[in-house]
C-alpha cells in the first residue's frame, strides 16, 4: 500500500505486476497527529483495509481500481443530487459524474496554466443547467450540464491572483453567480459587472465606489435575490442589507437586519433571507415582513461554519466541524441532525439537504454520502437485531446510548 503524506488517500499495489490495484480514501489517515496504522487483511480477491489510531478502528473494504471518484479540490452537487461536478486534481480538467456512479458522463480539458477551482471560480445556475468557469484571470467559460457543451467565453476583469491554499485576497475580494435570469455577475473589488451568457455582452458595469455604496477599504458582498433586476449587497462594518437595481446600480430598498452582517443568502422562491453574522451566529429573516422568524443560532467558533438555503421555502442548512444540521423556520429545533466525524465537512448538498459533499480533515473529497437515518437504522438492526448490547459493544458507542434495545 502507498499512501499520500498527510493524506487521506492510498493506492493498492500489486507488486508483481506493479499495477494499481485499487484506490480508496480513509479519514483515518488523514490524521497523522493521531498515528493512524492501515494493515491489509484478508484474501486478494477480498482485499480489506484495516486502519486504527489511539481512540478509533475502521476496516474499509477495498475497492477495484477506478472505483472511486478522484480528488476534487472544490466540488457541487447539483439540487436533485443525481450529479456531481468539480475541477479534478490540480486543475487539468472538469468533469461531470452520475451521483451512483464512477465513471464521468462528461469531461472537458481547461487551459493551462490551470487555474485553481475555487467558490469565486466555479458557479452553477439555479435550475442545474449551466455552469461557469473561471479559467484565467480574465476569462470565464461557460458550459451547458451535464454535457459541458461551451455556451460562451467570456472576458472579464482581471481578478487577483491567489494568494494562498484557500484563496487568500482572491476569494475576499472576487465572486461570481448567476442571478435568477440566468445573467451571470461577475464581482472584483468593487467592480461589478452583468453579461448575457448566450452573446457575451455586458449588460451593466457598476463601480460601488463611484456610486457611493462603498468605501475603497470596504469589503463588499453581493448576491441574487428573488428578483431577476435585483442584487443584495452587504458591506462589511456597516449595518443592514441593501439592495440594489442590477441594471443601474441604485440603490431601491433596504432590510432592517442591523449591524455586524457578514453574509446575506436570498431564497429564490420566497422573501426568506439567510444572515450570517461575524462570529457565525445564524439568522433567518423574513424580508416582507422585516423580522427574524428563526435564530440567532450562535457558532461555538466561526471556523469552519458553512451556510445555505434549502429548495423549500423556510428550510437551511448550517454545517460545523463535526455536525450538520437541517433547520426549518416553522420549528424550535433541527429537522435533521447527524453527527460525523470530528476531522470531517461538508462542502456541498442537494436541494433537500440529503445528498451531500463530504471531506476529511486537509479538506481533500472523500466522498458521496445519503443522510438516510431510517434507512441506516433499518441496516443496522437487520444485523444486530432487537436485543441489549454486551458491555464491549457499549463501550465504542457515545455515552448518550439508551440502556434499552437500539431497535424496536
Amino acid at each position: 500500500m502507498v499512501q499520500e503524506e498527510a493524506s487521506p488517500s492510498a493506492a493498492i499495489l500489486d507488486l508483481r505486476t506493479g499495477k494499481t490495484v485499487s484506490r480508496l480514501r480513509a479519514p483515518l489517515l488523514d490524521d497523522s497527529a493521531a498515528r493512524a496504522v492501515p494493515v491489509l487483511v484478508g484474501s486478494a480477491d477480498d482485499l480489506r483495509l484495516a486502519v486504527w489510531n489511539d481512540s478509533r478502528v475502521a476496516l474499509l473494504s477495498v475497492p477495484p481500481a477506478g472505483a472511486v471518484l478522484p480528488e476534487m479540490p472544490y466540488s457541487w452537487v447539483s439540487s436533485d443530487g443525481d450529479t456531481i461536478g468539480g475541477v479534478v486534481g490540480n486543475g487539468v480538467e472538469l468533469r461531470i459524474y452520475p451521483r451512483a456512479g464512477t465513471a464521468p458522463v462528461a469531461t472537458v480539458r481547461r487551459p493551462a496554466p490551470y487555474w485553481p477551482s475555487g467558490p469565486a471560480s466555479l458557479a452553477v445556475n439555479s435550475y442545474d443547467t449551466l455552469v461557469a468557469d473561471r479559467v484565467a484571470a480574465d476569462r470565464v467559460v461557460v458550459r451547458r450540464t451535464p454535457g459541458l457543451e461551451p455556451v460562451r467565453e467570456i472576458t472579464t476583469p482581471p481578478v487577483p491572483p491567489r494568494s494562498s491554499v484557500d484563496g487568500g485576497e482572491a476569494e475576499r475580494t472576487s465572486a461570481m453567480f448567476f442571478d435568477r435570469s440566468d445573467r451571470l455577475v461577475t464581482v472584483v473589488g468593487h467592480q461589478v459587472d452583468r453579461w448575457d451568457v448566450s452573446s457575451g455582452e455586458r449588460l451593466a458595469h457598476l463601480d460601488l465606489v463611484e456610486l457611493g455604496h462603498a468605501t475603497p477599504d470596504q469589503i463588499v458582498r453581493l448576491a441574487a435575490t428573488p428578483e431577476p433586476d435585483k442584487l443584495g449587497l452587504v458591506i462589511e462594518g456597516w449595518p443592514d442589507v441593501t439592495m440594489l437595481d442590477a441594471r443601474t446600480g441604485q440603490r431601491v430598498g433596504r432590510i432592517p437586519v442591523g449591524a455586524d452582517v457578514k453574509v446575506a443568502l436570498f431564497h429564490g422562491r420566497s422573501p426568506y433571507v439567510l444572515i450570517v453574522r461575524s462570529g457565525g451566529a445564524v439568522e433567518l429573516w423574513d424580508s416582507d415582513d422585516e423580522r427574524p422568524v428563526l435564530g440567532s443560532l450562535v457558532a461555538a467558533s466561526e471556523f469552519g461554519r458553512q451556510v445555505g438555503l434549502l429548495d423549500e421555502p423556510g428550510h437551511f442548512v448550517v454545517t460545523d466541524p463535526g455536525q450538520y444540521r437541517i433547520w426549518d423556520a416553522g420549528s424550535p429545533g433541527p429537522e435533521l441532525s447527524v453527527q460525523l466525524d470530528e476531522l470531517q465537512t461538508i462542502s456541498s448538498v442537494s436541494g433537500d439537504g440529503r445528498i451531500v459533499i463530504l471531506r476529511g480533515g486537509s479538506g481533500m473529497f472523500v466522498g458521496v454520502l445519503r443522510l438516510e437515518p431510517a434507512v441506516w437504522r433499518e441496516e443496522v438492526c437487520s444485523v444486530i437485531g432487537r436485543r441489549y448490547l454486551t458491555d464491549d459493544e457499549r463501550a465504542g458507542l457515545p455515552s448518550s446510548t439508551p440502556d434499552q434495545p437500539l431497535c424496536p
